[in-house]
């Protein structure tokens, strides 16, 4: 699994991704900076909900990029030579699918960690509040089900444009009502809300659902692009 992981990482981090991802990270600490208030405000809401939703809307074309463009036929082509050489399809794309959530993760560890830096360092009165964590947690959950959306587009498609509709499915459900169709929706196509241990397990469940989905049809599709 591991010599797998690392084949994908040289075909899927290469030049133009890894500078995609250091220049978005400064960006971030860029826009974490600029989000502190110059006064003191109940609960850091300010900082706190402008962070979350840059972060959120910058990851989540990262990693929609990230998983779609790796099994981009122009990219996957690599596929052929490895699967012929004993290796089964639900290894290959199951460590595909690990290399890029964990991709996404170390970047979510490392912004929330100059969050709480920047927080203490820059921001009057502030400290530590469970929130922060449950918010990043579910942001990242947000982040890889978008991504897994993205990427199970692409095995359908093979198509790059369909790349901008998980990400336009995201900025819509961002200002989604308390309505039944609005509610299901919002299942269907999550977005951050207040603290919910409900919803963070309907998260996991999301994603373990479009794991397994991108799994299945890897393995029932046609791979002679």
């Amino acid at each position: 699994m591991m010599n797998l992981i690392k084949c994908h990482f040289a075909y899927l981090l290469n030049k133009v991704t890894l500078f995609i991802l250091p220049s978005v990270n400064i960006i971030m600490i860029i826009s974490l900076i600029t989000n502190i208030g110059d006064e003191y405000s109940d609960n850091f809401n300010s900082y706190y909900f402008s962070s979350i939703v840059m972060i959120k809307i910058c990851f989540c074309f990262i990693s929609i990029f990230l998983f779609s463009i790796s099994i981009y036929k122009q990219n996957d082509y690599y596929a052929y030579y490895i699967l012929t050489s004993n290796v089964s399809r639900i290894k290959y794309i199951t460590s595909k699918i690990i290399l890029i959530t964990g991709t996404v993760l170390i970047n979510f560890v490392f912004l929330f960690i100059i969050f709480l830096l920047i927080g203490f360092l820059l921001q009057d009165y502030f400290y530590y509040q469970i929130i922060f964590l449950y918010g990043f947690i579910e942001t990242c959950l947000i982040v890889v089900i978008y991504g897994l959306y993205g990427m199970l587009l692409m095995q359908i498609t093979q198509n790059l444009f369909t790349i901008i509709f998980p990400f336009v499915f995201m900025i819509l459900t961002s200002d989604l009502g308390d309505s039944l169709i609005e509610t299901l929706l919002m299942m269907i196509f999550p977005n951050t809300r207040d603290v919910d241990i409900i919803n963070l397990i309907h998260l996991i469940w999301l994603t373990c659902l479009l794991i397994v989905s991108n799994i299945i049809i890897f393995c029932k599709k046609d791979l002679h692009y």
